[in-house]
């Protein structure tokens, strides 16, 4: 394999390089957390939301609720 010659690369570009791609997976991390909060509060506002339904269909059933359930 042929060696390259001193300098190929210049430290500066490889400076620039590392500084673009920190760049990239930094904004992507912030774009997945931003998703992930979202969802979290989507879930959450469901699960807050789920006694309440339980409750209501349990009215709807016209059945009443004992212990052995």
């Amino acid at each position: 394999m042929p060696e390259l010659p001193p300098g190929f690369l210049s430290t500066g570009f490889l400076a620039g390089l590392g500084l673009f791609l920190f760049n990239v997976v930094r904004a992507d991390l912030k774009a997945m957390d931003t998703r992930h909060r979202e969802d979290m509060k989507e879930l959450r506002d469901k699960v807050d939301a789920l006694p309440s339904k339980i409750l209501e269909l349990l009215r709807a059933a016209n059945q009443p609720v004992t212990p052995e359930r």
